[in-house]
């Protein structure tokens, strides 16, 4: 019966551990450390093992609502050097970075990696932009399915915990 017990808790947590490595959402945070606090989610294509295509973020900069990515294929922004990428592990953009609308004036943002992590912000008027260092956090946003598995596992715990004890009494 322990045997059972240990291989059934084993398959439960190793299951709900390979859930929670494929995330496809994100939760994320900046700041400079002084003036400037951005937090939201991102969802990315596939696992973040890999750099990974970004579908989406939300969030806001400065209590300005961020409004979408900025296509690949947007001209206005050709000149631009940019791939809209993501990588969980080390938690990483790249050196061309995430380039993501603020507010509805024209304004965007680039984050990106070179020697630390770094944004652009501009502010689509001539001579509105700049560029700071800034520290970057992110954590994987369970989904349903690892709550799921966590709760099925709690449950044969209690189970076979309560008919242990009727059998010993």
């Amino acid at each position: 019966m322990k045997i059972l017990l240990r291989v059934i808790l084993a398959i439960t947590l190793f299951v709900s551990f390979d859930a929670a490595q494929s995330q496809t959402s994100w939760n994320w945070s900046y700041t400079n450390g002084t003036n400037l606090n951005a937090s939201g989610t991102l969802s990315v294509a596939g696992n973040a093992l890999t750099y990974e295509p970004v579908i989406s973020i939300t969030g806001t900069r400065n209590g300005v609502a961020i409004t979408g990515m900025v296509s690949l294929t947007d001209p206005s922004f050709s000149t631009w050097l940019y791939d809209n990428t993501f990588q969980a592990n080390p938690t990483n953009v790249s050196f061309e970075g995430l380039l993501f609308k603020v507010g509805n004036a024209g304004s965007v943002v680039n984050l990106y990696y070179n020697n630390g992590y770094r944004e652009f912000y501009d502010t689509g008027l001539s001579g509105g932009s700049v560029n700071q260092a800034v520290s970057l956090h992110v954590t994987a946003v369970p989904e349903p399915e690892t709550y799921a598995l966590m709760l099925l596992g709690l449950g044969l715990v209690t189970f076979f915990s309560q008919r242990k004890r009727a059998q010993q009494s």
